[in-house]
């Protein structure tokens, strides 16, 4: 059987052989946890990144003047600096009138200024914005 001797040998002989045994064990087991937990990192982190800026889901409708830009009407009120047109909004519309303005008719052809009267329809051609809008061309009966 076994010497006292053998026993306090035989431990310390078979317990470098089962920590090795146990570490050949483990760092394969630790490689693939942490293969598997950088895939999962990395897949998460692809898939949560976003391009750019959303598309909406419902688009905008569209304004009521046919085109940007526009505002077609029935004048209100006339002068030599201004013109008013009632459009489709709730309160006429003003515009002032550069020395660039061009009033045609409908079919293209220059018309006078003088010719506008308050009652006719027009189609106003502008730039600018709400605080700003000067009209460039006018088409009279359009």
């Amino acid at each position: 059987m076994w010497d006292i001797t053998q026993s306090a040998a035989a431990p310390e002989s078979s317990l470098p052989l089962f920590g090795q045994r146990k570490k050949a064990i483990i760092r394969p087991m630790n490689r693939t946890l942490l293969t598997l937990a950088l895939l999962v990192c990395t897949s998460v982190l692809g898939f949560s990144q976003t391009r750019g800026t959303p598309t909406p889901l419902i688009t905008p409708p569209p304004t009521k003047t046919d085109t940007p830009g526009t505002a077609p009407g029935l004048v209100t009120d006339i002068s030599s600096q201004t013109i008013t047109v009632k459009t489709e909004a709730a309160n006429p519309v003003s515009f002032a009138l550069g020395k660039k303005v061009q009033f045609v008719n409908s079919k293209g052809k220059k018309v006078k200024a003088n010719s506008v009267k308050p009652g006719a329809r027009v189609r106003v051609f502008y730039e600018g914005t709400d605080d700003t809008r000067t009209a460039t061309k006018i088409i009279v009966g359009g």
